[in-house]
């Protein structure tokens, strides 16, 4: 074969390849915007006089972006998977709106969607909802006022008008972890309520279902009435942690732990909703620094063990021992027993022996 007839073949092979394929393919490009959260309010997304789409959902948005004009429409597919469960689909026909033309960026919001939008980007009637999913849902959403903990997943789809060719798509999933902003618990370990310290770098420990937190001290005044008035003020310390869940009082703080001085301290974590972030905190512990020539640690104090011991099977001596130490207040003077005074070792020896024996021991709290 010639040279011409070569070059003839290619040439009609190449014309008809750009009459079949087209110059570039049509894409939108899409981005779906929706934060994630630990709890997150229905209302603020499901109408609940008319149970259809809120109009109006802040923070979420699809945005779609071509560089050549087209005219599209959409689908719209959702997954629950509730805690223990298998995932179900929201739609059994999943819904598509109605052909629009897009050119350049546009933000499609929930109000395009409402069924009172006047947009041209409509849902058509048609689809079909996954109905046991439903009542579950509604029957969830008269006894609680927040999404179920579960994985929620969103995917939206665009096609050229008229065919089935999806040119686009874009996926979100988030995880709602609680039920509730008040399930989320922070518990603190160390220091117990009432510790007498002998270091003026004590190491904290807590357990958060959150990993950020912020650990607060403060220092305790005369003034203060309470734990609650004593917090309200300046701290003495305050740093933000993630992902760890004790922390050492730095050597190079501001404001150093003082020696004969007593602390309040407590540790504060986020919980994220659709409503902004609420605050959880731990309960508030008092304790006290003390020299350690003193030998005033807590735990070598007998009169202090005995009384907390007691203190775990009885609430209103547990409340009058923690209100005392909390005082500031040291045991001191005689123990006596049948009249007779007895030495710390003394006393010591007579616990041991009625831990020995099981001997069943009452306490009562006299104010005097």
């Amino acid at each position: 074969m010639s040279t011409l007839k070569i070059f003839r073949s290619v040439f009609v092979v190449a014309v008809i390849s750009l009459l079949v394929v087209p110059l570039g393919a049509q894409t939108v490009n899409m981005r779906l915007e929706f934060q994630d959260y630990d709890v997150m309010f229905l209302s603020d997304f499901i109408d609940v006089t008319t149970q259809k789409l809120a109009p109006n959902i802040p923070n979420i948005y699809l945005e779609l972006r071509t560089d050549v004009p087209i005219r599209v429409y959409l689908t719209v597919e959702a997954f629950v998977q509730l805690k223990g469960e298998s995932q179900e689909p929201v739609f059994t026909v999943n819904p598509r709106t109605k052909a629009f033309d897009l050119s350049g960026t546009r933000i499609v919001s929930s109000r395009d969607f409402s069924e009172s939008s006047t947009s041209d980007i409509q849902i058509e009637k048609g689809y079909v909802e996954n109905t046991a999913l439903k009542t579950k849902l509604e029957n969830y959403a008269k006894r609680f006022p927040t999404a179920p903990v579960g994985t929620y997943q969103i995917i939206m789809k665009a096609y050229t008008a008229g065919t089935t060719q999806q040119i686009g798509a874009a996926s979100r999933t988030i995880e709602i972890r609680n039920a509730s902003v008040g399930e989320v618990q922070v518990t603190l370990i160390d220091p117990q309520e009432g510790a007498t310290l002998l270091t003026t770098l004590p190491t904290f420990s807590w357990n958060s279902e959150k990993p950020n937190v912020t650990l607060y001290i403060y220092e305790k005044l005369a003034i203060h009435r309470s734990p609650q008035e004593a917090v309200q003020g300046i701290p003495h310390l305050k740093v933000d942690l993630s992902g760890i869940s004790t922390y050492t009082y730095p050597p190079t703080a501001q404001r150093r732990l003082e020696e004969n001085k007593g602390y309040y301290w407590y540790v504060e974590t986020s919980v994220s909703t659709n409503r902004g972030i609420e605050k959880r905190q731990s309960e508030i512990r008092f304790f006290r620094v003390v020299p350690a020539s003193t030998g005033g640690d807590a735990a070598s104090n007998p009169y202090v063990v005995f009384l907390q011991r007691l203190g775990e099977t009885d609430e209103s001596l547990r409340t009058a021992v923690n209100r005392l130490i909390a005082a500031e207040w040291q045991p001191s003077g005689a123990v006596l027993v049948d009249g007779r005074r007895i030495t710390q070792e003394e006393f010591v020896q007579l616990v041991n022996n009625l831990v020995q024996t099981n001997t069943k021991i009452q306490a009562k709290v006299e104010d005097r």
